[in-house]
């Protein structure tokens, strides 16, 4: 399109050849810009501007008045439309016909200078040539240079997009692989721990059983190592309980939550009663003051797991004629369910590594043996509910724990 400002110039000065040569030439580009833009034909348009560009170059050349002329100037305008439009693959092809083409006019014309006639009328007519012609040339390097300044900073922002999208992939990875690893580290000392603590009861409850059976034995005898063995059991089977609850969701992908309104009461007392043979052994006394009316948003039977859980825990570490107390509040929006007891209490260390997989071994004070995975899987199930779960203990004056759940 910048080849119509010539047009007029051109027929006012009397240029007549040069005129129908534009004319050409512009149809033809237009002819050129209709295949690559609507056929889809780019690289082929390309093709065929650059050849019918030079030799329209070459003919304005001797129509024009030679190197007199602006022709030679127009060839770098060309040069850098065909730059930077083209694949790179066809740069180094325009470059060596712009370094061959324009040194041969310019031989033509010495050797023969009669071919190459002044067609200028008046020296006016020159003036206003190379002036126009400056212009052109000038507006145009503008727009072909801001147009590749613009394309090059819109492919820069996109890599810079796709490089930042690489880099938060990467960051992302690496969180999930050292999560990964340590979650398979935690696993790998889980299944080590739960292992040794049931092989080693399941040991003993064998040797209980050759003892009953194989020799003989007081009535008071028998039934000491029967109650042993029935707490062996007992404990053994709480373990299994939630050992099977945390890996049945980590092998499946996740624990299904049907969250819904629980009455906190019945799900508490049902816990008390399960667990008041075990607390009455030891004289515990176990208050529980929650309302009928307490209700809660959660999974019911994640809440009783965490409740029975933090019962027994309770029991395990509490003294001969302790107490238990289980209370509730309603702050912000939460119900918090307390499980306070006047147990033996925890060491700041101890309450630091409660909810985690790194699992020791801890006994009660009858020597119940616990592995720790039970307050663990506390944890996760309160957090699959919208939950917090949080402790506060104190050596040898007890330990309270705080389930909050939406209300």
């Amino acid at each position: 399109m910048i080849l119509l400002v010539f047009l007029p110039f051109n027929l006012a000065m009397g240029l007549g050849n040069i005129a129908v040569s534009l004319i050409l030439l512009i149809t033809l580009q237009l002819v050129f810009y209709y295949f690559s833009r609507f056929r889809k034909q780019y690289s082929v348009s390309i093709i065929c501007y650059a050849i019918v560009s030079y030799i329209a170059m070459a003919a304005l050349f001797f129509f024009n008045s030679g190197s007199k002329g602006p022709t030679i100037f127009l060839f770098f305008l060309t040069f850098q439309l065909l730059i930077a439009f083209s694949a790179n693959r066809w740069h180094f092809v325009w470059f060596i016909a712009h370094f061959l083409v324009i040194p041969m006019l310019m031989l033509i014309e010495y050797f023969k200078p009669e071919w190459v006639p002044d067609t200028y009328g008046t020296r006016k007519d020159y003036f206003i040539d190379l002036v126009v012609s400056y212009l052109v040339i000038l507006v145009g390097i503008y727009w072909i240079t801001n147009y590749l300044r613009k394309n090059y900073l819109r492919k820069k922002n996109i890599v810079d997009e796709y490089a930042a999208k690489i880099e938060q992939q990467h960051r992302e990875i690496l969180v999930k692989n050292a999560q990964l690893e340590k979650l398979n580290q935690e696993k790998t000392k889980l299944f080590s721990v739960v292992s040794h603590d049931l092989r080693t009861p399941l040991a003993v409850a064998v040797s209980l059983n050759e003892l009953i059976n194989d020799f003989p034995l007081e009535e008071t005898e028998r039934m000491q190592l029967q109650r042993e063995l029935y707490e062996l059991a007992k404990n053994t089977l709480d373990m299994f309980n939630n050992l099977q609850a945390w890996s049945s969701g980590q092998l499946k992908g996740g624990v299904r939550v049907n969250l819904g309104k629980v009455q906190v009461k019945p799900v508490v007392d049902k816990v008390v009663l399960a667990q008041q043979l075990f607390a009455a052994k030891k004289q515990v006394k176990m208050n529980v003051k929650v309302h009928e009316d307490f209700a809660v948003t959660a999974d019911m039977d994640m809440l009783e797991l965490i409740v029975r859980n933090l019962v027994q825990n309770a029991i395990k570490f509490t003294p001969v004629s302790g107490e238990i107390h289980i209370e509730h509040v309603t702050e912000d929006g939460r119900g918090i369910i307390t499980i306070r007891d006047t147990g033996v209490g925890m060491t700041d260390q101890q309450i630091q590594n409660l909810f985690t997989l790194q699992l020791s071994p801890s006994y009660g004070t009858g020597n119940e043996k616990g592995s720790g995975i039970g307050l663990h899987l506390c944890k996760e199930f309160v957090l699959l509910q919208e939950g917090e779960i949080w402790v506060d203990s104190v050596i040898n004056k007890g330990s309270a724990f705080y389930v909050a759940l939406p209300v």
